[in-house]
């Protein structure tokens, strides 16, 4: 089974109380964490304003992004920009 924290992006809320894009819930399961990571990304945040926001260093930030990427397909910020399109 999947992980206890972690959930199909569709089902979740971000951190505004705001419902994540439905076409990016197609069956990837991210963590509360990863999807932070995404959100962030998406308002076109840095690695370095990433980690500084949730108080992580950078590379833990380019770990996430790497899951998050695996998971979805994707091997840019731009194409996981464009699933989310």
């Amino acid at each position: 089974g999947k992980p206890e924290n972690s959930y199909a992006v569709w089902r979740c809320h971000t951190t505004d109380g705001r419902l994540l894009i439905s076409a990016f819930g197609a069956g990837y399961c991210l963590s509360r964490r990863e999807i932070q990571v995404v959100e962030l990304v998406l308002r076109g945040h840095r690695n370095s304003q990433i980690a500084s926001t949730l108080g992580v260093a950078p590379a833990t930030i380019k770990k996430h992004l790497s899951r998050i990427f695996d998971k979805v397909g994707v091997t840019s910020r731009a194409q996981l920009a464009s699933k989310l399109a």
